[in-house]
Parts: structure tokens; sequence; C-alpha cells
């Protein structure tokens, strides 16, 4: 299979393609602003380079995720803009990796910052123009090379550091191997023709920060 990558030398691109590489029958293609500065937002760089490889399916992972307005707007959702617009003119499946930011505190969708409601636009123009995608809500992401709080956790600790200021907060965890066999699974049903689907890949279990805290103390 061609899977075309945005994003592929981030945190869950990483190992997304450590692990889809395991299959000798993927060919990966990998757009990425580390990579000769690739930028989402570079429609014409982006269209070319699609154009050119002819994947089967496109994975987007290319995301910004701090909350400032600007940034979360022109890479979340002209960046998804863009990919979807390339999708629909060559009749591409899409797979987008959004997140539980777009449900906020709540279970009902109601993003609280710049971030979550970036993913809930990015959502929405999937959705008002293709009939062949997956967008697959992640929960907090943690693993090799990741950058959150429990790896944060976990350096500390590696270090030594016996001062940890952290603030208490509820989340739900998954650990990035399943994330990767989540999107391997979405690639088989994807191949279907116009199939559509909303998935939360998540434990469904949440965890307080302290909960976390305490555990990695009892396990080191």
């Amino acid at each position: 299979m061609k899977i075309f990558i945005t994003d592929g030398y981030g945190f869950i691109g990483t190992n997304l393609i450590t692990y889809l590489s395991k299959n000798p029958n993927n060919e990966l293609s990998i757009y990425d602003l580390k990579l000769n500065n690739e930028d989402i937002r570079n429609y014409a760089l982006l269209y070319y380079r699609i154009k050119e490889f002819k994947p089967d399916v496109i994975i987007h992972l290319a995301a910004e995720l701090s909350n400032n307005l600007l940034p979360c707007y022109e890479h979340n959702v002209l960046g998804t803009q863009n990919v979807v617009n390339i999708c629909k003119e060559f009749k591409l499946p899409l797979i987008f990796t959004s997140s539980i930011a777009v449900y906020g505190n709540s279970n009902k969708i109601s993003p609280i910052n710049n971030y979550g409601m970036s993913k809930l636009w990015a959502e929405i123009i999937i959705i008002n123009n293709l009939k062949n995608a997956v967008i697959l809500r992640l929960g907090n992401v943690y693993g090799t090379g990741g950058k959150g709080i429990i790896n944060q956790l976990l350096q500390k600790v590696n270090q030594n550091n016996s001062t940890i200021k952290i603030r208490n907060g509820v989340r739900d965890f998954i650990y990035v191997d399943d994330v990767c066999k989540a999107i391997e699974l979405a690639m088989k049903d994807i191949l279907k023709q116009n199939y559509f689907s909303i998935e939360n890949i998540t434990t469904g279990t949440a965890y307080s920060i302290f909960e976390v805290v305490k555990l990695i103390e009892d396990e080191t």
C-alpha cells in the first residue's frame, strides 16, 4: 500500500513510520516541515508531492499543538483544507488525527481553547467535503519521543530531580503504539468504498495527574 503521511517526523509520525515499515508491502512518502521545508500550508508543493507519489491513502498528522490562535488556524484549519481539497480532486481516502480536545471538559462537543476549536473546524471541513475518511479523536498520547506530562515526569525521575511542579487534572492517556494500531485498522476500513467514521481513540479510563505521579513513584 502506498501511504502518504504529513508530519512524519513528529512524535506520532516517527512512531507510525517505524510501525508501518514493518510491513514490506507498505511504501511510505513523508511530507514534513523538517524535511526540505515541506509546509502543510504550501498548497502547490503539497499538491505536487501527492500527485507525484500517487498514494492509496493519506494520513494527515500535521498540526499546530500550541494554543495560539493564528498558528492553530493556519496549520490545523487551512492546512487541513489543503489536504482535503487534494483528496477530493484525486478521490483519495483520508485518515485524520483529531483530538479529544474537541470535547473540552464535557462528553459533548464543546472545545474550550483554540487548539480544540481548530481541530473541530478541521473535522467540519472533512465532514462537509469527503465521503471516504476516518477521523480519529486521540486521547493524551504518550510514549517514545513524546513531550506530554507522562514523558516529562519520567524524564524528571531519570534525572533524579525530586522537585516537580505540576497542576492536577484528569486525562485519558493512550500509548503511542496503540494509536499506530488504530491508524492501521483505519487504513484497512477506509479502502472500502465510501467508508466514513469518527472514532475516539482512548482507553475510556481517565486518571488524575496526581494518580499518574503516584504510579510512577511506586514503580521507580
